[in-house]
């Protein structure tokens, strides 16, 4: 018979993992399931989790904690800024001449 211990592996140190809640949050605690194997997780306080939904999960050592829930995509795009610049109130001053004219008369310096 197979020994399955072998085909664990450790998410330990792999930094925020995306977890599906089993079971809701009692007690600080709830089960979640991360790369494919289910592990109780505690539950960061006053953070409520209800089953199906999408969790950021963290392992320290063998521990796993849920921080927060991974917020669905908008139902619509952002609207795009808007590209007319903010009034400042102070007109323009008026452009100088571009063209001068005249006379410059320069003696020699001895």
């Amino acid at each position: 018979m197979a020994d399955l211990a072998d085909t664990r592996i450790s998410l330990a140190g792999q930094g925020a993992l995306v977890g599906i809640a089993r079971t809701a949050s009692a007690s600080n605690a709830c089960v979640v399931r991360v790369a494919g194997s289910e592990a109780t997780a505690r539950v960061v306080t006053r953070r409520s989790v209800a089953v199906g939904a999408l969790l950021l999960v963290f392992r320290r050592g063998a521990v796993s904690f849920v921080t927060d829930k991974v917020p669905a995509a908008p139902s619509s795009p952002p609207t795009p800024p808007s590209t007319t610049p903010p009034d400042s109130g102070d007109t323009a001053p008026d452009p100088k001449p571009i063209v001068t004219t005249g006379r410059l008369v320069c003696s020699p310096v001895t």
